[in-house]
């Protein structure tokens, strides 16, 4: 499970942005904070505008997914 924390480390650890992104990308569950709150938490913590933007799409797409009928039969 990837979340805020994990993405705060990474950027603390001045792991390069290519990685950070891929890393939020094909992580397969997510648990970010992204209400106004956890926003300024992880801006304050020097996550930049496009990893939060890619945060916030792997959040829409995992509970996309998760909300998506099962075509299991």
């Amino acid at each position: 499970l990837f979340r805020s924390e994990d993405v705060i480390a990474l950027v603390g650890a001045k792991m390069d942005q290519p990685n950070i992104l891929d890393a939020i990308q094909s992580a397969p569950a997510v648990n970010f904070d992204l209400s106004i709150s956890g926003q300024l938490t992880l801006t304050r913590a020097g996550v930049n505008g496009t990893i939060l933007t890619a945060m916030k799409a792997k959040a829409k797409a995992v509970a996309a997914a998760a909300a998506a009928p099962s075509k299991a039969k």
